[in-house]
């Protein structure tokens, strides 16, 4: 009867472990649709953004927030963001951003470097933005993305962004 309770407990013990193990991978892996971003710039009404960039003049600067359940951005290596590019004469940019809380309360933006696709490439992009030295701790990361105006094409649109 001893054996099987000792039995019991190593096999209960070894599944506790690997369930943990399964539920830590799952939260530094998230994704977030097109839909959670914000007009940063531009004339689109929000709820549009996941239908893309309307205007056929002007381009479109959204928000797009990385969900932070990593317990602070550091912990975020990689943040990509889903383009569909329908546009052949401009390019869709993007890149890895992050607000800075001071304790005064102010907010500034710091940005590390763009990606930016050939302007006659069109369809699916996945842009891949390096960060910077303030994607850290405190701060609030996001993706920052330019849409090019709509072409005969259509739009162009955020599908989502995906945070490893």
């Amino acid at each position: 009867m001893d054996v099987k309770i000792g039995a019991f407990l190593v096999s209960a013990i070894v599944s506790l472990g690997l369930g943990l193990s399964t539920t830590s991978h799952a939260i530094t892996d998230v994704r977030a649709p097109g839909f959670a971003c914000s007009v940063v710039n531009g004339t689109q009404i929000s709820r549009w953004i996941g239908e893309g960039n309307d205007s056929t003049t002007a381009t479109l600067n959204v928000a797009c927030p990385v969900p932070d359940v990593y317990n602070g951005i550091q912990d975020i290596g990689t943040v990509q963001v889903e383009i569909d590019d329908r546009s052949t004469t401009a390019a869709p940019t993007a890149n890895r951003c992050v607000s800075l809380l001071f304790s005064n309360n102010a907010t500034v933006t710091s940005c590390g470097p763009a990606e930016t696709a050939p302007a006659a490439v069109t369809g699916h992009l996945t842009f891949k933005p390096p960060g910077n030295a303030d994607w850290a701790p405190a701060n609030f990361g996001y993706m920052s993305v330019i849409l090019p105006a709509r072409t005969s094409l259509g739009r162009t649109t955020v599908n989502g962004i995906h945070a490893f």
